[in-house]
């Protein structure tokens, strides 16, 4: 605070550098929790088609861990486009911090694990 009661800072200086790098950690942090989320989802299909395909009739479970496992598919996919989509917004700025590649890699590698898996989970209950 300067002696006239101003909280403005020049635009290079140390507490406008903190509020970046606590906006980029907060990215991040968001970023992994869309991929917790995702995952979770992920293993509640694989749980439900592990434990109710003795109990359900094999189309019930096989539609429920779908939706689950298509829907933690989409949560990877928008949480790398968030996060790459933020990335931009911060591009002029020079920071260090995930590049928005390695969130695509990240996000596109879990969805495709999921699908892959939906197609083994769909290849088990239907054989």
């Amino acid at each position: 605070m300067t002696a006239s009661g101003d909280f403005s800072h020049s635009p290079g200086s140390e507490q406008n550098r903190l509020a970046v790098d606590r906006t980029v950690l907060a990215s991040e942090r968001t970023f992994l929790a869309w991929l917790r989320t995702g995952l979770a989802i992920f293993a509640g299909g694989l749980g439900v088609m592990k434990f109710a395909r003795d109990i359900l009739p094999p189309w019930v479970p096989l539609i429920v861990a779908s939706v689950l496992v298509l829907t933690a598919a989409a949560i990877f996919l928008i949480a790398a486009w968030r996060y790459a989509h933020m990335r931009l917004r911060l591009a002029h700025l020079d920071i260090d911090a995930l590049p928005a590649w390695q969130a695509w890699a990240l996000g596109l590698f879990l969805a495709l694990c999921a699908l892959v898996s939906l197609a083994a989970m769909t290849a088990v209950a239907l054989f």
